[in-house]
């Protein structure tokens, strides 16, 4: 997995085949909207129980407060690897390292938490 990968497509929208939606203020234009997408699920729509699709939707109707990127802060994985933006993958027998474009971030997978520290991820 070593190297430098960048996704391309609208799969940052919605991983799934998804309709074209305007922005959130007219007066902006096409800046915000979310063009349309074949998605990168193969073999049809994912198989989300009820209550998953549900709370799916209720995100995607509510994407401009919920969405962390929004606000510019970090999206979490595998969403950032989504993202137009190239990343690379350092692994190695002690760690796996994904660095993203995106405003210089960086997370480490040590392998396990930190106990008793209130440390569960490292982030730099």
């Amino acid at each position: 997995m070593n190297g430098i990968w960048e996704a391309l497509g609208t799969a940052d929208w919605d991983i799934e085949a998804h309709d074209a939606k305007p922005g959130p203020i007219v007066a902006m234009g096409a800046l915000g909207g979310i063009p349309a997408g074949l998605g990168v699920v193969e073999g049809g729509p994912l198989p989300y129980r009820p209550e998953a699709l549900m709370k799916k939707r209720e995100n995607a109707e509510n994407w401009l407060a919920r969405d962390p990127v929004v606000r510019c802060y970090l999206p979490g994985i595998p969403r950032a690897t989504y993202m137009p933006f190239p990343f690379q993958i350092v692994q190695s027998p002690e760690y796996v390292s994904f660095t993203y474009e995106f405003a210089f971030a960086s997370r480490v997978w040590v392998g396990h938490a930190v106990r008793g520290t209130g440390i569960h991820w490292l982030s730099t």
